[in-house]
């Protein structure tokens, strides 16, 4: 992300390997480098500079339940630094204490049916992100994941010999 800082950068890492009449299995790994930070009080007082970063480890297995109809689910562990523990200055807001990262894990699910005379049409389904709420510094103030539910549909509108 060179237009938008010179320290920030996304990495991305993937595999799968299909295993015949077991199905499809794979993983990525993402790193998500936030670059150089500095460190304010409430009062705007710079406490010093820090690194922040993500990552998130992904496993994945699908397989088709039958010629028509496709399923997959995911499991993913994501860890999130957003700040250093200044401890002889707090690491929170005003009187919070706590950490300031977090370790969580999330999963995915999707399915996928073909129909029509000629299967020529497609439906998809998936839900992202199912997991427990996330939290850093004060688990009071915690947040739910960002699940997502996406739906997609498909239809092939022109087939000849050369298309």
């Amino acid at each position: 992300m060179p237009n938008l800082a010179d320290d920030i950068f996304y990495e991305f890492v993937t595999y799968s390997h299909h295993v015949p009449n077991v199905g499809t299995f794979g993983g990525h790994l993402i790193f998500l480098n936030l670059g150089e930070q500095t460190a304010t009080d409430e009062f705007g007082e710079e406490l010093g500079k820090f690194k922040s970063y993500m990552t998130a480890l992904t496993g994945s297995y699908g397989m088709k339940l039958n010629q028509y109809a496709s399923f997959g689910v995911s499991f993913k562990v994501f860890h999130q630094k957003l700040s250093e523990k200044f401890y002889e200055l707090q690491s929170g807001v005003g009187a919070e204490v706590g950490d300031p990262f977090s370790t969580d894990f999330a999963f995915d699910i999707g399915y996928l049916k073909k129909f029509g005379k000629e299967h020529q049409h497609s439906f998809g389904i998936s839900i992202q992100n199912i997991g427990p709420s996330i939290d850093f510094v004060d688990a009071e103030q915690s947040d739910p994941a960002p699940t997502n539910m996406r739906f997609g549909i498909y239809t092939r509108l022109y087939k000849t010999d050369k298309n």
